[in-house]
Formats: structure tokens, sequence, C-alpha cells
């Protein structure tokens, strides 16, 4: 199904700009949670640290990324020079929110469209 989709072109470009929007937001999000903590990294920092630490979680196989994104966001983050306590914070803090974020929107979808499969199944 996946393949057939993207094999319209505007839906891949609609997606990737979709991903690209998602990804931006994901580093805004992030940037907020340093402004939060009175943390000033940079912008450059916070990109490089999002994508990679994304591209960790993705590799890992664990659903969502679960504690490889974590652990490679606090890798990266300590690497570049903020202390340990102050990276693990602020990776935590954000994945927190990312997942309140999923879950949040992502419940009530679920029940919303399991509601609509049994109201369409045949009797």
């Amino acid at each position: 199904m996946l393949a057939r989709l993207l094999a319209d072109r505007g839906l891949r470009l609609r997606a990737a700009a979709m991903g690209l929007g998602v990804f931006l937001m994901t580093a805004l999000a992030q940037g907020a949670v340093f402004e939060a903590l009175g943390l000033h990294p940079g912008v450059l920092v916070i990109l490089v640290s999002v994508a990679l630490s994304t591209a960790a979680g993705t590799l890992a196989g664990t659903p969502g990324g679960l504690g490889a994104t974590e652990a490679a966001m606090i890798a990266l983050y300590v690497a570049l020079d903020l202390g340990r306590l102050d990276a693990a914070a602020a990776a935590l803090l954000f994945r927190a929110l990312y997942y309140l974020v999923v879950l949040g929107v992502g419940v009530p979808a679920t029940v919303f469209l399991e509601l609509d499969l049994v109201r369409r199944r045949p009797r």
C-alpha cells in the first residue's frame, strides 16, 4: 500500500514537505525545552542532534526509538559541551513532551477510527 501511495509524485512531494515540517517543529520544540532550562546551545547543535538522535532511534527498532533516541541525544549534547545533567534534562523533558503529544493525538484518533470501523461493519 505504501509503495502504491508513494508512486504518486504529488503525494511524495507532500509527504516530503510534511516530513520536513515535522522535523523543524521537533527542532523548535527542543529549542523551547533548552530555553525553558535557561540553556542556549545554538541552532546548529539542536538541528544536528535532533536529526542524529532520530536516526539512531529509527535504526534501533524499538517502538518510537524509545531508549535509543534519548541515549543518542544525551550523548550528542554531552559531546557538544553541554553538561551531563543539562543534556539529560533536555533530552528527557523533550521526549516526555513528545510522547504526551503522540498519545494525546493518537489515542483519540485510534478510538475514532475503531468506532468508525464498527459502524461500517455489515451485520
